[in-house]
């Protein structure tokens, strides 16, 4: 039996192509990242298991931020998470927005944020900031 776990943003050309630069050290070093998931709602709240938008949704932000920031380590991390968009949701332990600090050992810091209330549609971004001299530069990804 083979196991495998797909992140799928590692196979975007967008975002491939901007972690490139970013490895190419074409911005320079991250200082800070970005990256969000927002889905455009839950058909049946009731059947999503708590921690599901840590477990399912943000473990894609949290790949992408680690793979923009390749080699370096997390070394504190900041979660809030709630139940916002389906209250009558919230006892049975549903997240359904969340956000996410993350400081890396190289001092780069990273925002991971997930919804699934995004009435406008599904939405996934990525964004690094770097230090290349002589101002900062961005490089951002959006898939739409």
């Amino acid at each position: 039996m083979v196991l495998q776990t797909g992140f799928n943003r590692r196979f975007s050309t967008d975002f491939a192509a901007a972690r490139a630069v970013v490895a190419d050290g074409g911005i320079g070093a991250p200082q800070l990242m970005r990256s969000l998931t927002r889905d455009p709602g839950i058909p049946d709240p009731g059947a999503v298991r708590p921690w599901t938008i840590f477990l399912e949704t943000l473990t894609h932000d949290f790949d992408t931020l680690n793979w923009f920031n390749s080699g370096a380590c997390p070394v504190e991390v900041f979660a809030a998470a709630d139940a916002l968009a389906y209250l009558d949701f919230k006892q049975s332990g549903l997240l359904d927005t969340a956000m996410v600090t993350i400081r890396y050992d190289n001092g780069a810091i990273a925002d991971a944020e997930a919804s699934f209330s995004a009435a406008y549609g599904y939405d996934v971004r990525g964004e690094v900031l770097a230090s290349s001299s002589p101002s900062p530069k961005r490089c951002v990804v959006v898939l739409r």
